[in-house]
């Protein structure tokens, strides 16, 4: 793997960790599974698209309405610090 494809593979593994994170929290807060607040494939899809806006994560498969009301402007202000 050359180092410049290295550097894009990191920061990915990183923001997905800060996104799992980040689920692992609320399902604690909310005393929940953690599939029932954010999957793994839908972390990994949202930071793949890496959404800007409400509309698009909602795109995202596994986001429904409830899921971006709930939780898209944590998961959005989180993908906007690995801009």
């Amino acid at each position: 793997m050359d180092v410049e494809s290295e550097k894009k593979v990191i920061p990915a593994k990183n923001l997905i960790q800060e996104l799992k994170n980040f689920r692992d929290r609320e399902a604690r807060r909310r005393k929940w599974k953690k599939f029932m607040v954010l999957q793994n494939p839908v972390i990994v899809q949202i930071a793949k698209v890496m959404p800007e806006t409400p509309e698009e994560l909602s795109c995202v498969k596994g986001m429904g309405v409830a899921k971006v009301e709930k939780f898209g402007n944590d998961i959005l202000r989180i993908l906007e610090k690995w801009k």
